[in-house]
C-alpha cells in the first residue's frame, strides 16, 4: 500500500510538472499532453508565431492579427477533443491513447508547411514564381507540412521521445503525415483495383474514421475547419452561426455506404439528423467569410500587390539553409532549414532595406502601406476564361458540389446506421454550373428582352419567392383570430401575397390559456402567440397577439421570443428570427408586434416600447429591427427617433389584415366601405382616423352606410 500511494505521487508530480495550460480567447483553458509541449517548444513550430492566419486581410480587416501558432494550438486541442468524444461514446472502436496523441500531433502540426502570409505564398507568388521559372510542378503547404514534420522529428531528436509516451515513430509518424494531408503515395494496376485495397499505411480500414478527424477529404467537416471558423470570425467581427461544440456532442461512428470504397462500405464520422440546418451554417460561415474576407475586393488587391512585391524581389533575397547552401524567396520551401527562416518578417525586411535591387520590390510595398493600392475595376462572371485575366472561385468548399451530399446523420432510433440526407430536403447551396458548350446559340436578333415592369426590381423579387431582399409582412387587427382562420387558410392558400409571405403579425386575436395552438393553426407556417394576461394588464378578455412565420422562409428552431410584456398601457411580442437568407448587412430579424389600447397611457406605452427596443439593439447592433402594429394614433417619432413611422392604409386591404372590425371580404362590401371613408373624411377632425369609426361599440359598416344616407338627406 505503501508502494502504491508513492507512485501515485511521482505520477501526479510529473504531470504537474509537465502538463501546461493555455488560456485560449476561442477554447479557454487548453491543457496538452506534454509531448505537444515539446513540439510547440521546437523553432519549426514557434515559427508560426510570425505568419498570419489570414495574410493580406490585415490590411483591411484591423482584428485580423491572429497567427498560425494559436490555430494550430486550437487545432490540436480540437483533435483531441473529438477523439476523446468518440473513444468514451463507443468503446467498440478500440481508440487507443496511442491513436488519441497521434491525432493530437497531427493537428498541432497540420500548417507546419504554410509560408509567408499562409496562402499567398503557395496560392498567389509560387505559381508565377514557378511558372517564371518554367517549373510545372506545384507546391501546396499539405506537402510543406510533411517536409517540416521530417525536418522537426530529425533536428530535434524526437524519435526516443516519442517512444517515452508510448508512440512507435516507424508507423506513427507516417499516420500522421497521412492524416495531414492523405495518402504519401498512390498506388496503381492490380493493387489500387483490388476490393482490400486501402492506401493508407499508417492504420487499418477499421479505423478509416480518424483520417477524417484533422483534414475530411470526404466531405469537408473536419476540427481545421471548426477552429479557423470559430477564431476567423471572432478577430473579423463577423457572426459565426456554427458551434462546434453541438457536434462535438452528436458525433458518433456509423458504417455507411460508399461508393469509392471497393468494398462498398466504410466507417465515417456522423451526426444526428436534426443537425441538418445546423451542417449548413458550418459550409454557409465559411462561404461567407471567404466573401467578405478572404475574397475581399481590396483584400485580393494588397495580396496580390504582396506577391508581386516578392517576385521583383525573388533571386535579391537571400536564405542560407543546409549546409551553408543559399536560397531565394522561391526555392526556400526546398529545404527545411532555409524555410524555417522564411516567415512575414520579409515584408518588413525588404521595406527597410536599401539595396538598390529591391528598390522596385519596396516601392510596392510602401505604396501598400501608404495605402495607396491599386484601383478596382469591376467584376463579372465568364464563360469562357480570358487569358491574363484571374478567376476567383466561390464555391463551398467541394468545387460545384453541395458539401451536405456526403455528410451522413444518424437517428435516435437507429444509432449505428446513418444516411445521407434525403434529396428533397437538400438546399441547393451550389447552382449547377451550364457549361458554355451547353448553351444554346441564339441570334442577337431573336433573343427577347424584357422590357419596362416586367424587367424592373419587382419583377426580379418576384422570382425570388422565400429570398426577399428585405421580409415581406402583413399586419392586421383581426378582433377574434379564430374566427378568421377559415378565410386565412384561404388566403394563404389562393393568394400569392399571403402564401410567400415571410411574417404575419395579428393583434386582438382574443385567445386565451384555454384556446389550444391546433385552433389557429397555419399550414406552412410557425405560430407564436402572446396572450393577455389578465392578472397583469387588469383586462379578463380581448387583447393578444400572434405571429406567423413561414416556415419556408425560416426554420421553426431558429425562432426565438426575446421579449413578451403584457401592461394595461401596452402588449408587446419580440422575436428574433434568422432565415435562410438575409443581405449580409443584417445577422437576423427582429421583428416586433406592438398593440397599443385606445384607453391606453401613451407616455407609459411609448416609454416601455422605447425600453425593449434599446435592449434588443444593443443585444444586437447587426439586426435588422422591424416595429409593427396597432398604435391608436400613438405617435413613436420622439420616442425613437431613428425609426420612421408609417401612416396606417386609408382603406383596408383585405379581411383578414383588415383594420375594421367586422371584416368585409366581398368585393361589393369592399367598394362600398372604399365609398363611405372616402366621404367620412371630410366629416371628421384631422386628428381623428375615419378607420376609428368601425371601432365604436356595436358600430359597422352598414351602420356607417346609414349615417351616410342620414346626413346626405339632412343636407337635401
Amino acid at each position: 500500500m505503501v508502494y502504491c500511494f508513492t507512485h501515485f505521487i511521482v505520477l501526479s508530480f510529473c504531470l504537474f510538472v509537465f502538463c501546461k495550460v493555455f488560456n485560449d480567447p476561442i477554447h479557454g483553458s487548453m491543457e496538452l499532453h506534454p509531448l505537444l509541449i515539446k513540439i510547440i517548444d521546437t523553432p519549426q513550430f514557434q515559427r508560426l508565431r510570425f505568419i498570419k492566419q489570414l495574410g493580406g486581410v490585415y490590411f483591411v480587416y484591423p482584428g485580423a492579427s491572429h497567427n498560425r501558432f494559436e490555430h494550430s494550438i486550437g487545432v490540436g486541442y480540437l483533435a483531441g477533443k473529438l477523439a476523446e468524444a468518440l473513444r468514451s461514446r463507443q468503446p467498440e472502436l478500440n481508440i487507443t491513447e496511442r491513436d488519441v496523441l497521434c491525432v493530437q500531433i497531427a493537428g498541432l502540426c497540420h500548417d507546419l508547411g504554410h509560408g509567408p502570409f499562409s496562402h499567398l505564398y503557395d496560392g498567389l507568388f509560387l505559381p508565377k514564381a514557378l511558372e517564371k521559372k518554367r517549373k510545372l510542378k506545384k507546391w501546396k503547404h499539405e506537402r510543406g507540412s510533411r517536409l517540416m514534420l521530417d525536418h522537426l522529428v530529425e533536428q530535434n531528436n524526437f524519435k526516443p521521445t516519442m517512444k517515452k509516451y508510448g508512440l512507435k515513430p516507424e508507423d506513427d509518424i507516417t499516420f500522421i503525415k497521412e492524416m495531414i494531408a492523405g495518402p504519401l503515395q498512390e498506388s496503381e494496376g492490380q493493387e489500387a483495383s483490388s476490393p482490400h485495397y486501402w492506401p493508407y499505411k499508417g492504420r487499418s480500414k477499421e479505423k478509416s474514421f480518424l483520417y477524417e478527424i484533422v483534414s475530411n477529404k470526404k466531405n469537408g467537416v473536419d476540427v481545421d475547419k471548426f477552429d479557423y471558423l470559430a477564431r476567423d470570425s471572432s478577430y473579423l467581427g463577423i457572426m459565426n452561426n456554427f458551434d462546434f461544440r453541438r457536434f462535438l456532442q452528436f458525433a458518433r461512428v456509423c458504417e455507411v455506404e460508399d461508393k469509392d470504397c471497393k468494398e462498398g462500405k466504410r466507417k465515417t464520422i456522423c451526426t444526428r439528423d436534426k443537425e441538418e440546418d445546423h451542417m449548413y451554417d458550418l459550409f454557409y460561415t465559411r462561404h461567407r467569410l471567404h466573401k467578405r474576407a478572404c475574397q475581399h475586393r481590396v483584400s485580393h488587391i494588397i495580396q496580390e500587390m504582396i506577391a508581386e512585391a516578392f517576385l521583383k524581389a525573388d533571386g535579391h533575397i537571400q536564405i542560407e539553409g543546409s549546409g551553408g547552401r543559399m536560397f531565394t524567396l522561391s526555392t526556400a520551401n526546398e529545404d527545411m532549414e532555409a524555410y524555417t527562416k522564411l516567415t512575414d518578417n520579409v515584408f518588413e525586411e525588404i521595406l527597410k532595406s536599401s539595396c538598390s535591387e529591391l528598390e522596385k520590390a519596396r516601392e510596392i510595398l510602401q505604396n501598400i502601406i501608404s495605402r495607396k493600392s491599386y484601383k478596382f475595376v469591376g467584376e463579372r462572371k465568364q464563360e469562357d476564361p480570358i487569358k491574363d485575366w484571374e478567376v476567383i472561385e466561390m464555391d463551398y468548399g467541394t468545387d460545384d458540389k453541395d458539401p451536405i451530399q456526403h455528410v451522413h446523420f444518424y437517428s435516435k432510433s437507429e444509432l449505428d446506421k446513418a444516411k445521407p440526407m434525403p434529396e428533397e430536403k437538400l438546399v441547393a447551396l451550389c447552382q449547377p454550373r451550364l457549361h458554355p458548350a451547353e448553351r444554346p446559340d441564339i441570334p442577337a436578333e431573336l433573343r427577347r428582352k424584357r422590357r419596362g415592369c416586367r424587367a424592373g426590381v419587382k419583377c426580379r423579387e418576384k422570382k425570388r419567392r422565400y429570398k426577399p431582399s428585405v421580409p415581406s409582412l402583413i399586419m392586421g387587427n383581426v378582433r377574434s383570430l379564430p374566427n378568421k382562420m377559415e378565410e386565412l387558410t384561404a388566403l394563404t392558400r389562393l393568394q400569392r401575397e399571403y402564401r410567400e409571405c415571410s411574417i404575419m403579425q395579428f393583434t386582438e386575436t382574443w385567445l386565451n390559456e384555454l384556446t389550444p395552438d391546433t385552433l389557429v393553426t397555419l399550414d406552412g407556417f410557425h405560430l407564436v402567440r402572446a396572450d393577455r394576461s389578465a392578472r397583469e394588464s387588469g383586462k379578463k378578455k380581448g387583447g393578444g397577439i400572434a405571429m406567423y412565420v413561414n416556415e419556408r422562409w425560416c426554420n421553426s428552431g431558429h425562432i426565438t421570443v426575446k421579449e413578451q410584456r403584457c401592461t394595461k398601457d401596452v402588449e408587446l411580442l419580440a422575436v428574433s428570427i434568422r432565415p435562410y437568407y438575409l443581405p449580409r448587412e443584417f445577422s437576423h430579424v427582429i421583428a416586433v408586434t406592438v398593440y397599443i389600447p385606445p384607453s391606453a397611457d401613451a407616455a407609459a406605452a411609448c416609454e416601455l416600447i422605447h425600453s425593449v427596443v434599446s435592449q434588443l439593439q444593443t443585444s444586437h447592433p447587426q439586426s435588422l429591427t422591424l416595429i409593427s402594429g396597432d398604435f391608436n394614433h400613438v405617435s413613436l417619432s420622439a420616442t425613437l427617433p431613428t425609426f420612421t413611422q408609417r401612416p396606417p392604409p386609408t382603406t383596408p386591404s383585405s379581411s383578414s389584415s383588415s383594420s375594421s372590425s367586422d371584416g368585409l371580404s366581398i368585393t361589393a362590401d369592399q367598394t362600398m366601405e372604399r365609398i363611405v371613408l372616402n366621404n367620412l373624411c371630410p366629416l371628421m377632425t384631422s386628428n381623428l382616423d375615419p378607420l376609428q369609426f368601425a371601432y365604436q361599440p356595436n358600430i359597422g359598416a352598414d351602420d356607417a352606410v346609414i349615417y351616410l344616407l342620414q346626413r346626405s338627406w339632412t343636407h337635401l
